[in-house]
């Protein structure tokens, strides 16, 4: 976790009380060191990695074209791609070596369906799928699966500031 270390906590005892094994970590994950730290520190205690899931993002905001300012769009950019690149070059090695692992990239319908007035938004996150798609095509024979999720709105922090009208029509357009 990064911003909310009491809801992390909840879901480790979750994943205890079903008789698994879970452990808190946190990290900048703009941060290679930090990620390196994280990552050894979950290897120390289960041995290996797995799975990763990347669903770090910017806030989203509306913002029109004409207010835009080039520090909008970075801060998407960044938070987007930076750390899923740290945390996917710290990872993959080691899902490499076992010839194993899943790496699950929360993209987004705007890719696909983009909707006015989220231009940094939609950018980092088409910037996300090509590169889940490259380094799909480039893991994948060494056992690694890369895949993109991208949900419709969901209900989390993320959304706080979408008006309820804009959640009822989004939710009225989604089949499931």
């Amino acid at each position: 976790c990064f911003s909310n270390e009491a809801a992390a906590k909840r879901v480790v005892e979750d994943i205890q009380a079903g008789g698994d094994q879970a452990l808190v970590v946190s990290a900048d994950i703009n941060s290679e060191s930090a990620v390196e730290e994280m990552v050894a520190k979950v290897v120390r205690q289960f041995g290996t990695i797995t799975t990763l899931v990347n669903c770090a993002s910017a806030k989203i905001a509306a913002v029109n074209f004409s207010n835009l300012i080039w520090d909008d769009f970075e801060e998407h950019l960044v938070k987007t791609t930076k750390g899923l690149f740290h945390l996917t070059r710290a990872v993959a090695p080691i899902m490499v070596s076992a010839h194993y692992g899943k790496i699950i990239l929360i993209g987004s319908q705007y890719v696909d369906d983009p909707s006015p007035n989220l231009l940094p938004y939609i950018t980092a996150k088409s910037a996300l799928v090509g590169f889940g798609r490259s380094l799909a095509l480039e893991l994948a024979p060494k056992g690694v699966q890369v895949n993109i999720v991208s949900p419709g709105m969901t209900d989390t922090v993320q959304i706080a500031d979408v008006p309820e009208r804009v959640r009822l029509l989004t939710a009225a357009q989604t089949p499931a």
